[in-house]
């Protein structure tokens, strides 16, 4: 899977073979987690994002 990211990481590109079950997107508030799982978001079949003062990406097998 590669795709490029979004602001704040304008110019770069987001590459992994493989991605595991579960994911974590951690970082203070304003560091990009909910652009970065927007962009990752249309690469994963099954998927989708949950949000409750937490961001959650779920793909079903």
């Amino acid at each position: 899977m590669k795709f490029n990211l979004p602001t704040p990481w304008t110019n770069k590109e987001f590459e992994i073979d493989t991605l595991p079950e579960l994911i974590y997107l951690v970082g203070p508030n304003g560091s990009g987690k909910s652009r970065f799982s927007e962009a990752l978001q249309p690469h994963l079949e099954n998927c989708r994002t949950l949000s409750a003062d937490r961001l959650w990406i779920v793909c079903k097998a």
